[in-house]
């Protein structure tokens, strides 16, 4: 699947706030010089949430904000975020309205007794861990578990079927033919409609029509689709939940975090559970388990 890195991840038909960061060169938050204003477009085809412009709000140094409203939200979307001060850009953020998330906030807390001090484990950083461990889990199963948004350029296959990135489309939302870097011709509602759902991620025409495209060579079919499963299963949701508390908590020890094996007071040397070797990906092995038996498997082709 094609990962797609967000800042923010907003739940579809929720009223929410965008927070932009701006820094000075050594990375510290710092003012820019100027009043910082803001356009948000859709990231595909530039449609306008946002007109520029727009007035933010200042509530610390270097932090900035504006509201959307339930109603800018109501599509499964990808936008790009533009911060400028003095006609300069100054930050540029990326957010995905998602259909729902893993967990909520409270499911998290509820997970461990100790993730119930907000004090300590803000909802800020709950969130925070929550769309780290979303985003790890989804790159590294190759599907969403949650209905998203996504949209890519592709060449023409002049077939009836076009593989997308990934699995389990759920509506195949527009399709435009390009001629070139900024001219194209959309398909019509009954040619989109031609393409049912699909498990494997094939975008298949069912009105024997074929995936042409324009004379541009840069990609010249450009897609937005919606997909992913509608909530994601039990004892994975439970291995994610487990991976946030790990990037929460984070208890010391006192074996060196590059150490893959280590020697007991006995002399017997034992194998560490190691990110990024064989089959492990966080190095926990319940949520490696779980990661691997979920993982997208690409079918075979006879």
């Amino acid at each position: 699947m094609l990962f797609y890195p967000s800042d923010q991840r907003i739940l579809q038909g929720s009223a929410a706030t965008l927070t932009g960061l701006t820094y000075d060169q050594d990375g510290t938050l710092a003012a820019p010089s100027g009043t910082v204003t803001v356009e948000v477009v859709s990231e595909a085809t530039g449609t306008v949430v946002k007109a520029a412009g727009s007035a933010t709000t200042n509530p610390s140094t270097g932090t900035y904000q504006v509201t959307v409203t339930a109603a800018q939200t109501a599509t499964l979307d990808r936008w790009e975020v533009r911060w400028t001060a003095s006609g300069v850009r100054v930050a540029t953020t990326r957010v995905d309205i998602v259909g729902s998330y893993w967990a909520s906030v409270a499911d998290v807390r509820l997970f461990d007794d100790q993730l119930s001090d907000a004090s300590k484990y803000t909802n800020v950083k709950v969130i925070e861990a929550r769309n780290t461990a979303e985003q790890l889990f989804e790159h590294v199963l190759g599907r969403a578990f949650t209905p998203r948004y996504a949209w890519d350029r592709f060449v023409p296959t002049y077939m009836s079927s076009l593989v997308l990135d990934g699995p389990d489309l759920r509506l195949l939302r527009s399709v435009r033919n390009y001629t070139d870097g900024t001219s194209f011709t959309s398909w019509t509602a009954a040619q989109l409609a031609a393409v049912p759902p699909s498990d494997t991620g094939v975008a298949t025409r069912i009105d024997n029509g074929l995936w042409t495209g324009g004379t541009w060579t840069g990609g010249s079919v450009q897609v937005e689709w919606e997909h992913g499963q509608d909530y994601p299963p039990a004892d994975l949701r439970r291995q994610l939940l487990r991976y946030i508390r790990h990037l929460l908590v984070q208890a010391k020890s006192g074996v060196p975090d590059r150490a893959t094996s280590m020697t007991g007071d006995n002399g017997g040397q034992f194998t560490l559970v190691t990110a990024g070797r064989g089959s492990s990906y966080v190095g926990i092995p319940e949520v490696d388990e779980a990661l691997n038996r979920y993982r997208w498997r690409s079918p075979g082709i006879a």
